[in-house]
């Protein structure tokens, strides 16, 4: 008796479970719950730009009811989101970081109300975070371009390792040489090159070409010989070398992933027309269907319904081919033309030659 009624207790929580999840779901994939959400980001971004002053020490109270109401709409949002979606929301790494920026600011403003222990300028560190969320905002246009260019820029980057590897091998060369010819502390520049560390961070502003006149400004002032080809030649090989070969890598990665989002964008809307096509023809089987079992009575009109169909088959495959043919020979017509211009170029120029 015991295990027969358990079981109606058991699937009424079971419903009950499932509704709150539905209802949870209804809610998170609202308009309005995505606009709220926004909106308290960009109201907390304000309120820690401009109600905050970084050399104050001890906050007003205002500071922590501001702050715990931000803190509750984040955690509430997290709350029905878990409980929309219990397994998928821990699929998603930004939802994994939003509860652990909440969950940490959580505690760091409990124990600063409690015993202000925790310096609040560590719980805002760790809500600038959130603000990485209003990339949501986007379009899915523009989010999955972002995202394809990250991806592209990871690429780039490790197509770009061997250049950025040799790079360093050239500087570290140049980083000796400097150290050894102008590092000398009574008669060099120690401040740009007393020592390796000191060398590579020089070599580094004349590779992005940040104030590098007045680095060879100061060997020129201390008369330092053949100074000016040591700059030059790194500048050269470094700065117009390595670096844009880097950048070149980095923008034919760009610019494949901007060909491949416009190719995949247009292979989604021909799968879209596609798929409305072919409901829009198993709407039409169906109610043709529909009118032959009806016709079952007339055999003759019944074998012209089908071989009208069938001619009808046929005439739309002859139309297709036909359509593409016509373009074949566009084609061909469009490289006859482009030949013939070309030749009419050539000729023309070794006429005027």
């Amino acid at each position: 008796m015991c295990e027969s009624e358990s079981h109606p207790c058991d699937g009424e929580d079971k419903r009950k479970e499932c509704d709150f999840c539905k209802y949870s779901s209804s809610i998170t994939q609202s308009r309005w719950f995505d606009a709220f959400n926004m909106l308290t980001v960009v109201l907390d971004s304000i309120f820690i730009v401009h109600v905050i002053d970084p050399s104050q020490t001890n906050f007003p109270v205002f500071f922590y009811i501001a702050d715990g109401f931000f803190l509750s709409v984040y955690l509430l949002e997290c709350v029905l989101k878990v409980c929309a979606d219990p397994r998928g929301y821990w699929r998603s790494a930004s939802n994994v970081l939003s509860a652990v920026i909440v969950l940490v600011s959580w505690i760091c403003w409990f124990v600063n109300v409690l015993s202000q222990a925790v310096s609040p300028k560590t719980v805002i560190v760790l809500r600038v975070l959130l603000i990485i969320r209003l990339l949501k905002m986007l379009p899915d246009t523009y989010t999955r371009a972002y995202q394809a260019f990250i991806a592209a820029f990871l690429r780039a980057m490790k197509t770009a390792v061997f250049l950025i590897g040799l790079m360093f091998v050239v500087m570290m060369i140049y980083a000796v040489a400097g150290y050894l010819f102008f590092g000398d502390p009574d008669t060099g520049d120690p401040d740009n090159w007393g020592d390796i560390g000191s060398a590579l961070f020089t070599l580094f502003r004349l590779a992005t070409l940040d104030d590098w006149t007045d680095v060879q400004q100061r060997l020129d002032d201390l008369s330092m010989e053949f100074s000016c080809i040591f700059t030059i030649t790194f500048i050269l090989i470094c700065s117009f070398g390595f670096l844009n070969m880097i950048i070149g890598v980095v923008v034919t990665e760009m610019a494949n992933a901007a060909e491949q989002i416009q190719k995949d964008i247009q292979c989604e809307r021909k799968e879209s027309v596609d798929k409305k096509k072919e409901i829009i023809v198993q709407q039409q089987k169906k109610k043709i269907e529909r009118l032959l079992q009806r016709q079952t009575d007339d055999d003759r009109r019944l074998y012209f319904i089908k071989e009208y169909l069938h001619k009808v088959e046929e005439q739309d495959n002859t139309t297709k081919e036909c359509l593409q043919l016509f373009t074949d020979m566009m084609q061909i017509l469009k490289e006859e033309l482009e030949d013939r211009q070309t030749d009419q170029t050539q000729k023309e120029n070794s006429l005027q030659n």
